[in-house]
């Protein structure tokens, strides 16, 4: 006759290595444990096993640590003459050997799931169960496996989201290119899988793109990793790598001052016309003279799928007239060549000199971003300084009036966000366009970010633009 061992059922959570017969219930044996059941938990459990002589003592004190009765607990004396137990087996026609040959649980020691093969659930969760953040395990359906393969897809968090560099010519240029989420290349991703929407980053000044690493990875994680996040650099605004080979560009017409302001617009038009398909529809944010960039990007080629475009700092009018650009406007027009030789001189200072330099530029910041630090070695690079300074003049010069019929045309699309305390688009450009465009989107920042966000609110600023954005999420 044959007894359920609540004993047994305890160990069934923590793998019975008993060689028995299993039921959903519990762990099924006869009355008789045989010895070896002992034994095979000594060799799976690391528990010796207990002789003959202690079998009897141990079901005396009711098992280990006086609570429920173990296997070995079981075993009574008269259970301990092997022939005994084999000639009791056979009466009751019972097949030990068939018993001792029962293949072993599916989660005893030496089997490993396929999720813990693959690396998706650490080595101490068993297979069917799910391990929560404290440690302890739940049962998991059929159903909760298959959901948890959905989410896996999901970005867990920023340093596990997937972030592609990479380093191209554009317009006969050198550009840096940052990519969050699996889509590398958009032109060859297959309709079925191609996203509906790029969120597409126009840099400030400095343009580079390392700068906004953090940035579009809270972002893409705000988004759920439902669209790809991509930063562009300014031309000329980087460091190659040095294996980098340089390519002619045949099938655009050429440009005479690419590494000016409006040669920036059309960098960013090609760019877009290369990497990106024409019926992609678009989620443009510009940072201080991206804005600038991004409203020209409207206006030169109305064709692009803009559905919403978000202008954080804009540096849109009258720049030179600023209290940062009264200051800048005669050292970067006239002034900028005599910063090419200390720049060259600093180039060749060892790496960790730099850095202490840099981080010594930024003490004031509580919190700087190390992304932004890292990128900071670049302006080290005479080529990619002169670029930077350059641009800035021409900023100075050009970016006069506020392309109000550019903005009346596509308010609707438009977010502006200005800053309390900047001191290059100060707060009465902010209550001037307000008093303009009533109906226009136009936000002063009340969290006191500074200009240069990026150095310290990346992911402050990621946050917000997730919620200004959701209304056309849910419209996809």
């Amino acid at each position: 006759m044959q007894a359920v061992r609540p004993c047994c059922q305890g160990l069934l959570a923590g793998g019975c290595p008993c060689p028995c017969v299993r039921y959903a219930g519990g762990c099924q044996v006869s009355a008789a444990v045989p010895q070896d059941c002992a034994s095979q938990r000594a060799a799976t459990m690391g528990t010796p096993p207990r002789g003959p002589n202690s079998s009897g003592l141990q079901e005396a004190r009711g098992g280990e640590g006086g609570g429920g009765r173990g296997c070995a607990g079981a075993i009574t004396a008269r259970d301990a003459d092997p022939a005994q137990r084999r000639e009791r087996d056979a009466r009751r026609g019972r097949d030990t050997s068939a018993r001792q040959a029962s293949p072993a649980p599916p989660w005893s020691p030496g089997l490993r799931c396929r999720a813990e093969e693959a690396g998706t659930r650490p080595p101490s969760a068993r297979p069917g169960r799910r391990c929560s953040a404290a440690g302890a395990c739940s049962p998991m359906t059929a159903d909760m496996l298959g959901a948890g393969a959905a989410e896996s897809t999901r970005p867990g968090s920023e340093e596990q989201i997937p972030l592609y560099e990479e380093f191209t010519y554009c317009c006969g240029t050198a550009t840096q290119v940052l990519k969050c989420g699996p889509w590398k290349d958009l032109l060859e991703t297959e309709s079925k899988t191609l996203p509906g929407l790029l969120f597409l980053i126009i840099p400030g000044n400095p343009g580079l793109a390392g700068y906004y690493r953090t940035f579009i990875r809270a972002l893409y994680h705000g988004l759920n990793g439902q669209y790809p996040v991509w930063v562009v650099s300014h031309a000329g605004h980087c460091k190659p790598p040095s294996g980098m080979g340089m390519t002619e560009d045949t099938d655009i017409k050429e440009l005479e001052d690419v590494f000016g302001l409006h040669g920036q617009i059309e960098h960013k038009l090609d760019f877009l016309r290369k990497n990106v398909p024409k019926d992609m529809k678009l989620v443009l944010i510009g940072h201080s003279i991206g804005c600038y960039i991004t409203l020209e990007m409207m206006k030169r080629a109305s064709e692009l799928q803009v559905l919403r475009s978000v202008l954080l700092f804009p540096t849109i009018e009258r720049m030179a007239q600023s209290p940062q650009g009264k200051l800048l406007t005669p050292v970067l027009c006239k002034l900028r060549y005599i910063l090419y030789m200390p720049v060259y001189l600093l180039s060749f200072l060892p790496e960790r000199v730099k850095t202490s330099m840099v981080r010594f530029v930024l003490r004031g910041l509580k919190c700087p971003d190390e992304a932004s630090i890292v990128t900071s070695l670049n302006l080290f690079s005479v080529d990619c300084v002169a670029n930077v300074l350059y641009m800035a003049s021409q900023e100075m010069m050009k970016v006069v009036e506020r392309d109000s019929t550019t903005i009346k045309q596509n308010l609707k699309k438009l977010i502006f966000y200005y800053g309390v305390a900047d001191n290059w688009c100060p707060q009465q450009y902010f209550e001037e366009i307000k008093m303009d465009f009533p109906d226009g989107d136009i936000r002063l920042c009340e969290k006191g970010i500074r200009h240069a966000f990026v150095l310290d609110a990346s992911r402050e600023m990621a946050a917000m633009i997730t919620d200004w954005v959701q209304d056309i999420l849910t419209r996809l």
